[in-house]
């Protein structure tokens, strides 16, 4: 049986608003032009029925992780090594091409289009990033520099169009000139499953 693996990220969550109080196990105050009685480092407080309330309009903003992104994990395979993309778990330390033991090391988290953050299976804080020297590193998501999408067996960044996911020594990754024919920079999307699949009697 083949399962697919969806996970749910939002890691530019839009800001919601909420009642300071709320935070602090207070109700909001019913009305929002409620008498103010004090305030203080958390904002303005009133009293309703006997008992603290924060006023609406002292409010802080506040994200909240909604899912919106469908992730599916996959294990990054180059046929012309025989490896897969791998990394060490460790943030700054390089992206390389190893062997595919199939260990959390080995499989991303990355959105069903194949194009955003590729987050370690192991860490999805922890996504693909272009290093300055652009060399491929193991950073934190978030800006531009860990966003990467699929160009038909490539993988490209949208600061660099015209570079690729390629072998800049024996095993480590950058982005290098994209070569139509270049083996050493296809990579095949293979999508983990949980379970063999079994075969099927005829």
């Amino acid at each position: 049986m083949m399962m697919k693996k969806f996970f749910n990220w939002n890691h530019n969550p839009t800001p919601v608003t909420v009642c300071f109080s709320e935070a602090l196990g207070y109700p909001c105050c019913s009305d929002p032009n409620a008498v103010v009685v004090t305030t203080d480092e958390f904002g303005q407080w009133s009293i309703e029925n006997n008992e603290w309330c924060g006023i609406l309009g002292s409010e802080t903003t506040v994200p909240i992780l909604t899912p919106t992104i469908n992730t599916e994990t996959y294990y990054l395979y180059n046929s012309a090594s025989n490896n897969c993309i791998h990394s060490s778990g460790i943030l700054d330390s390089p992206i390389i091409l190893a062997y595919c033991d199939y260990f959390i090391y080995f499989l991303w988290d990355i959105p069903y289009t194949h194009n955003g953050h590729f987050h370690l299976k192991f860490d999805n804080t922890h996504c693909i990033m272009l290093s300055d020297d652009e060399s491929l590193v193991l950073g934190e998501c978030g800006d531009s520099s860990t966003i990467f999408y699929r160009n038909v067996n490539f993988i490209k960044s949208p600061i660099y169009t015209d570079k690729c996911f390629g072998l800049v020594n024996t095993y480590t990754l950058g982005l290098t000139e994209c070569i139509e024919f270049d083996t050493n920079q296809i990579i095949y999307f293979n999508l983990w499953i949980d379970e063999p699949l079994e075969p099927i009697d005829n």
